[in-house]
């Protein structure tokens, strides 16, 4: 299959790459960023289920290269070519994302964004997570840039994470219109990208933030 039905932006990308990246995804009728993508296993299976509005695109991001290429892989083993043109693999700092993305996106997604900068390659050390990012850095607002009035911010923890859904809360609410917390009945697997009732039916928190 055709690997160019999906779009791949890095860093060394030329200005018409991502031009068309924005063009894809203005087009489009909902538009939704998963940031810390990883195998692009979510937003892979959101396609091939068919979960949101017809016609919607995903961006996958990932800061690792090596990782991103795995999730293009997949995707294009279990994608039709219909598919793949509807989705985006973005390999970008979450941190330092392009500001021709502002206010482009319904909405962002970040599922369970544990990995420390830090384990990453080299080049990518930050030393911290993601989570310690959204917790504690005011920057981190900086996030609702990339969405349009209305859109949302929705992002997933593991169980028992309630003192860290309090943090990201309060570090990310000042820069949204509304917020609210929710306990999942199930969670994401990250091995399959959809959801499962754990043994102990210990609910997931899922905190969304409006713009």
């Amino acid at each position: 299959m055709d690997y160019a039905k999906a779009l791949v932006i890095v860093r060394s990308s030329s200005l018409e790459d991502i031009t068309e990246l924005c063009e894809r995804i203005r087009n489009a009728p909902y538009s939704v960023l998963d940031i810390g993508s990883a195998y692009g296993i979510w937003p892979v299976n959101q396609l091939i289920e068919g979960t949101r509005l017809d016609g919607t695109f995903y961006v996958a991001n990932e800061i690792n290269p090596r990782i991103t290429q795995a999730a293009i892989d997949r995707a294009v083993s279990k994608l039709d070519e219909d598919q793949l043109e509807r989705i985006a693999f973005l390999t970008y700092d979450a941190r330092e994302l392009p500001e021709s993305l502002n206010g482009l996106f319904d909405e962002i997604t970040i599922n369970y964004p544990w990995e420390e900068w830090s384990a990453m390659e080299e080049e990518y050390k930050g030393g911290d997570s993601f989570a310690d990012y959204l917790a504690y850095n005011s920057k981190a607002r900086n996030l609702f840039n990339l969405l349009k009035e209305g859109g949302v911010i929705r992002v997933t923890l593991h169980p028992g994470r309630t003192e860290l859904s309090f943090l990201i809360m309060d570090n990310l609410r000042p820069g949204c219109r509304n917020a609210v917390s929710l306990l999942l009945p199930d969670h994401i697997d990250s091995e399959k990208g959809y959801h499962y009732q754990d043994e102990y039916g210990t609910p997931s928190i899922s905190l969304s933030f409006y713009k």
